[in-house]
């Protein structure tokens, strides 16, 4: 009868082997309806003896005590060995298959089903009316409850609720009462109905959980596309925000980091100092070696500014063409230091540029710092920054000029377009 009653779990073969384990989940969840099938068991066999004073009805009650712990240590094994699944050093676990547990529970259902189908006895007392009708009415339950419980296994759901009724059917028989005969058809279709409702149950459980596997993978695809995205953004934002040529954040990337920095220091009250960097006579350089080599040489310096920098918080961009951007939260004596640094280490690069004066490539920096407040702009961080690099050329370039902040009103011309202040697009 397993086998034949066993299409979900054994002859189903679309369900793979995580499917089966969750239907045998279902069938170990129900501890609780375990313990009230024994209470109903025994209040029914108690009260039925109060009523008649038949012992083997106390001993029928009890009966269902050993059984009941048989079947709550079988669960529990089951929950162990899930845990022992999922989790390490649990200890030994059981190496079984769904459908060998699915077999265990299907065998306690089925003692169950003929501990109650053995309460059919009742019928051949005569009299004792009340008894009768109290088991047969908890016979209807527990039988139409196994249906409902364990469809997902027609072999302990059909087993249990068949050997219920059927053993009723038997002793309704034995009785040699018509009435008791016609009993038995009634029976006859209830069996059907039940037979009929666990096929149904047991296939939309099916269904549903097929429907969950199929959503479950869905959300996984998702979600893998999503971080997938995730990842496609974060290297286009990346890109956006690299200078192709030299690798080191580029116009846009400086501005922004331009602002955060105003106003982290404004808040903060720290200093934000910028150096603009500019390659002397670069265009004799590209005229002369040729742009490959122009080309290289930025590489060279960008490489150089960034190794330059100790400082996580500092960043150096290509601010456009042959200049750089240094943003540096120090004070105007550590600005000019790490000016000077950037001075050596150009100079230890010893690009040969036979069109300069010294024969090698050199940089002119201008420096600017200022303590952001209401009265200061980014905008004007950089004015005094350029104004301090056009002073180092005019002064005979490889040298460091600092430009002041003006901090002054100013009458905006009314003709001129209005820019949000230390905002810049790229060029």
């Amino acid at each position: 009868m397993g086998r034949v009653l066993l299409p979900f779990l054994l002859d189903e073969p679309s369900l793979t082997t995580a499917m089966r384990w969750r239907l045998v989940d279902r069938l170990f969840v129900q501890k609780g309806s375990l313990l009230a099938g024994a209470a109903v068991t025994i209040a029914t066999g108690v009260l039925a003896f109060a009523r008649s004073l038949e012992p083997w009805l106390l001993v029928w009650a009890a009966a269902i005590v050993p059984l009941t712990g048989a079947r709550l240590h079988l669960a529990l094994r089951y929950q162990r060995q899930m845990a022992g699944r999922t989790a390490a050093a649990r200890g030994p676990v059981e190496i079984v298959t769904p459908e060998a547990w699915a077999q265990r529970f299907t065998y306690g259902a089925w003692a169950f089903g003929a501990l109650w189908g053995a309460a059919s006895l009742v019928l051949l007392m005569p009299g004792h009316h009340f008894e009768k009708m109290l088991i047969i009415w908890a016979q209807a339950g527990i039988a139409t409850g196994a249906v409902m419980r364990n469809h997902v296994s027609p072999a302990a759901a059909l087993g249990q609720s068949l050997l219920i009724q059927l053993s009723l059917m038997l002793v309704a028989i034995a009785t040699l009462n018509p009435f008791y005969a016609g009993f038995s058809v009634l029976i006859l279709l209830h069996i059907a109905t039940m037979r009929s409702t666990a096929r149904h149950l047991g296939a939309q459980a099916i269904a549903l959980l097929r429907a969950d596997v199929e959503k479950t993978a869905l959300l996984d695809n998702l979600n893998r596309l999503n971080d997938e995205l995730r990842q496609s953004n974060a290297v286009l934002s990346a890109l956006s925000m690299t200078d192709d040529l030299t690798g080191i954040a580029n116009r846009r990337r400086f501005f922004a980091r331009l602002n955060d920095d105003w106003y982290r220091c404004r808040r903060q009250g720290m200093p934000l100092s910028l150096l603009l960097i500019d390659v002397d006579h670069f265009k004799a350089f590209n005229d002369h070696y040729g742009h490959p080599a122009g080309d290289a040489c930025l590489r060279a310096v960008a490489a150089t500014l960034e190794t330059t920098l100790q400082r996580s918080g500092d960043i150096a961009a290509r601010y456009g063409g042959e200049e750089f951007a240094v943003l540096l939260s120090v004070e105007p004596d550590g600005a000019e230091e790490i000016a000077r640094r950037v001075h050596d280490a150009i100079a230890t690069l010893a690009i040969p540029h036979q069109r300069a004066p010294g024969g090698t490539l050199t940089v002119s920096i201008g420096i600017a710092t200022v303590r952001p407040g209401p009265a200061a702009t980014p905008g004007r961080l950089i004015e005094a920054a350029d104004r301090g690099l056009y002073q180092a050329k005019r002064d005979g370039r490889d040298r460091s000029c600092f430009g002041e902040v003006s901090t002054t009103a100013r009458t905006a011309d009314p003709r001129a377009p209005r820019q949000p202040q230390g905002i810049a697009s790229d060029s």
